[in-house]
């Protein structure tokens, strides 16, 4: 059995999605497909979001501007 499994970073608790991730693995539990996508984040950044969450971000490639 393939398992999908899909993952979204917001600004802030009820805030706008702004990365997308997501991997099908294999019934073994390999990853056989990985996607992983962000766009700019719209206005001021979540304090939260800031120090915890842009610097684990940083390689993720923006492919998105607003």
């Amino acid at each position: 059995m393939k398992v999908l499994s899909v993952d979204a970073e917001s600004n802030g608790l009820y805030g706008q999605p702004f990365c997308i991730g997501a991997i099908c693995t294999t019934d073994d539990g390999v990853a056989a497909d990985v996607y992983l996508s962000r766009c700019t984040i719209a206005g001021p950044v979540d304090p939260l979001v800031e120090a915890n969450v842009l610097s684990a971000l940083e390689d993720v490639p923006v492919h998105w501007t607003q």
